[in-house]
């Protein structure tokens, strides 16, 4: 299994404008790697420049009388293998035309020099296939090509060598040439590995800033944490090709209460391998001896290229593939939430720009990571205090509507001990205060609580009637009438309700003040009754001493005590009344009290 999963794809843009001649590399197929495109528009360019100076040499040579027919019969011939290769080329069989172009290349020029024997011009055409193999097909088929070009060389040495040229001459020559051609190769192989070494680098970083991109991006659009993760393993391991990655977090509450006991559980992770591990609850403890329990403990990088080698390396059944692992802290400040895990199966595969490109990356998750639990905390702490904002107005609506209650039963309980109707109240007539129990139209409206206060124009005279609440409970009303046409204006009805809250809050005092004034005084003739009762010397003196001083206080014409148990059967007997008011019961010496 190759540590890059999948190459970084890459697709060739429209060009909605282009010239001519970059239509012939407006290519039917579509190549997805950024390599094999280059390699096609090379391999097209040369097919287009060669099949062009093939045909202006046959053309030359179709008006030159004296110009070899051979010269025609290749130029036709190479004018159709180019041909031939660029459709190849163009349908998406790069490979096939590429062995086919360098083989093509090698003997049409061996069959154009043998006539000739060995020359300069025949030793540099013999450059281009070699230098062509090395460029498209790589080092192996550079090298094969090399061989093929020194025996061309060899056999035209020996055809010249027949023909009647010098022996020396032609050895020397062919060995010269075998030189340049190992030269050429050598030197082409090393110039484009360079150019690949770089253009490998410069997509990986063009791969990563991508990554890095998209991550961002994703961040700003991610509607949890889980789906942010499983979207950024996804990317991290595509982009990258690596084996496998998977993001570690901490448990906050342990990790707030002792770190050195807090786990690293697993969140996300790639594969089916991943899959396994999620359901099993994968966790390893912080500062373990594992890579991702020692980034999470230090705080630092943990790179591993080669794990064989590793003392700290934690193998996993489910990954038996691994190579080579790398863990990145997930930092907010100096405190680690987390760890991005990666794991490739070739050793040495983790260059200093890789770790930096995921240490970006692995910023950025912890950044909103540390976003998201923050509003997760504020909205818990909105829900909280909004709740115990309902509570509060719950238990002040009940308050409410016990003071009410209470303030109700207290004036109705007032009312009934001190006026009989339930009524108390005075009517002003001129300078005469009398007392009155009525209810006109509108006090009968104010005390139904429709309006705080009722205004009405009545033959010449102007109504006001404002309601009297006690603690939100309304008690009464407070009317008052002016004669004429001028009506009440609104600074004096503001005053008037000034008036008469303090008025409600002066009779609320005043009935507690009787309430309690009444309560003491209760109080002081049962404690008095009490003490008498308890200086009674017998029972006969206490029953007669408790009916006396009851009857008295209470206002009673008659009262009736007597004492029997539940076993004795109760008879009724006539009884005898006693004149409380009087307060002459009968006593022990004169006969006890009536019998029952």
């Amino acid at each position: 299994m190759s540590s890059r999963a999948t190459a970084p794809q890459f697709i060739v843009p429209p060009r909605s404008q282009s010239s001519p001649l970059e239509r012939l590399f407006d290519f039917r197929h579509t190549y997805t790697d950024i390599l094999e495109y280059q390699h096609a528009r090379m391999l097209a360019g040369m097919c287009i420049a060669i099949g062009a100076l093939s045909l202006l040499s046959t053309v030359v040579a179709w008006f030159v009388p004296d110009a070899p027919g051979a010269t025609t019969t290749v130029g036709i011939i190479m004018i159709l293998l180019c041909a031939g290769f660029y459709w190849l080329v163009n349908t998406g069989s790069l490979r096939w035309a590429s062995v086919g172009f360098v083989l093509a290349l090698i003997g049409v020029i061996f069959w154009a020099s043998s006539p000739y024997g060995i020359s300069e011009s025949a030793v540099g055409a013999f450059a281009l296939p070699v230098v062509s193999a090395c460029m498209l097909l790589g080092a192996t088929w550079g090298f094969l090509l090399t061989l093929v070009a020194e025996a061309g060389i060899g056999t035209l040495t020996y055809l010249s060598i027949r023909a009647g040229v010098g022996t020396e001459d032609a050895v020397s020559s062919a060995v010269v040439s075998g030189i340049f051609l190992l030269i050429m190769y050598g030197a082409t192989i090393f110039l484009v590995r360079s150019l690949l070494r770089w253009g490998q680098n410069t997509q990986r970083k063009a791969s990563q800033l991508e990554a890095a991109a998209l991550i961002n991006q994703a961040v700003t659009t991610a509607s949890s944490v889980s789906d942010l993760l499983n979207m950024a393993v996804e990317r991290v391991r595509e982009v990258f090709g690596f084996y496998h990655v998977q993001v570690f977090l901490l448990d906050q509450q342990r990790s707030r209460e002792n770190p050195r006991l807090s786990m690293a559980r697993l969140e996300s992770s790639t594969g089916h391998a991943g899959a396994m591990l999620l359901t099993n609850g994968h966790a390893l403890m912080v500062g373990s001896r594992s890579i991702v329990g020692q980034a999470t403990y230090y705080g630092q990088p943990v790179i591993v290229n080669d794990v064989q080698t590793s003392s700290i390396f934690h193998p996993n059944e489910l990954l038996p593939d691994t190579r080579a692992e790398v863990a990145l802290p997930l930092m907010i400040g100096e405190n680690v939430i987390g760890a991005l895990d990666v794991q490739s199966t070739m050793q040495n595969s983790f260059f200093p720009e890789d770790i930096s490109a995921l240490q970006v990356i692995a910023n950025q998750l912890a950044g909103f990571i540390e976003r998201t639990r923050l509003v997760a905390e504020l909205q818990r702490r909105a829900t909280e205090r909004q709740s115990l904002l309902e509570d509060a107005q719950t238990n002040l609506r009940q308050i409410e509507a016990l003071n009410r209650q209470l303030t109700r039963e207290g004036w109705t309980e007032y009312l009934r001990s001190h006026r009989a109707p339930g009524t108390m109240g005075y009517t002003l007539q001129g300078k005469r205060v009398q007392a009155d129990t009525s209810w006109t139209a509108p006090m009968r409206q104010a005390f139904s609580g429709e309006r705080s206060v009722v205004i009405r124009q009545d033959q010449q005279a102007h109504i006001a009637a404002v309601p009297l609440r006690i603690r939100g409970e309304v008690v009464g009303v407070l009317e008052i009438e002016r004669e004429g046409s001028q009506p009440w204006t609104d600074t004096e009805l503001e005053m008037v309700e000034t008036m008469v809250d303090r008025l409600g809050l002066a009779v609320e005092n005043a009935r507690l003040y009787e309430q309690a004034t009444l309560a003491a005084e209760r109080e002081h003739v049962v404690n008095r009754i009490a003490q008498d009762v308890q200086e009674a010397e017998s029972i006969d003196e206490i029953l007669q001493s408790a009916l006396t001083e009851l009857s008295a206080v209470l206002g009673a014409s008659r009262g009736i005590v007597q004492i029997s148990p539940k076993d004795v059967e109760i008879t009724d007997v006539e009884t005898t009344s006693v004149d409380a008011a009087s307060s002459q019961l009968p006593t022990a010496e004169t006969g006890g009290l009536p019998e029952a």
